[in-house]
């Protein structure tokens, strides 16, 4: 990567494409839905 830049940038944008879909309050949630899914399936057995 070093040698091509235009690969470089590619993956930088990308990457905070990516990084910007994410936040606190959205990671939470889907800690917390899966946390209530394994309670459920442990009260189910």
């Amino acid at each position: 990567m070093i040698t091509n830049h235009s690969l470089l940038e590619q993956l930088r944008r990308n990457a905070y494409a990516t990084a910007q879909i994410y936040s606190w309050a959205k990671i939470a949630q889907k800690n917390l839905g899966l946390y209530e899914q394994a309670c459920q399936q442990k009260c189910d057995r």
